[in-house]
């Protein structure tokens, strides 16, 4: 069967995606704390987005003793050469992280982000994305770095 034909523009909740997909770090405010977190983060089916939380961390105790604690994941779509204005976008969703069913040989924590509602700004337009949109959402099929022209690429390659 064929699928139906996909139009030029991704939509918010595509976009929204890819970027979380890309970027290789972000940031996840709880009240009264924010986290760095480089390399610790996946996106997996349905748009829900896994993180790993050091062993240290306020949060990764909190949510040991507690189990959830509303929270904002942020990031930022940065084109990867030296331009004027850099940012292309910047995403942020709100929900809360969970304790994931993970186990971690070295005491950090595995989390669950569940997303309550997503935001992507871009040229000055802020667009909403609801948890359901976001779910059914596919990444953008051709995404700046799948075209093999940024240095960051995962896929760039030297020529």
């Amino acid at each position: 069967m064929n699928e139906p034909a996909r139009p030029d523009v991704p939509t918010p909740a595509e976009r929204l995606l890819s970027v979380l997909i890309a970027t290789p770090s972000l940031t996840l405010r709880p009240p009264g704390h924010d986290a760095e977190l480089v390399k610790r983060h996946q996106v997996l089916d349905g748009g829900r987005i896994r993180v790993e939380l050091p062993a240290d961390n306020c949060m990764t105790r909190h949510l040991v003793g507690d189990g959830r604690q509303p929270a904002v994941i942020e990031t930022t779509d940065l084109v990867p050469v030296p331009v004027r204005d850099r940012i292309r976008s910047r995403a942020s969703l709100t929900g809360s992280p969970a304790p994931a069913d993970v186990a971690t040989d070295d005491g950090e924590l595995i989390a669950d982000f569940d997303v309550l509602s997503g935001e992507l700004t871009t040229s000055g337009q802020t667009l909403t994305v609801d948890p359901a949109t976001l779910q059914a959402a596919r990444p953008d099929p051709w995404p700046p770095w799948r075209s093999g022209c940024c240095a960051t690429s995962p896929t760039a390659t030297s020529t």
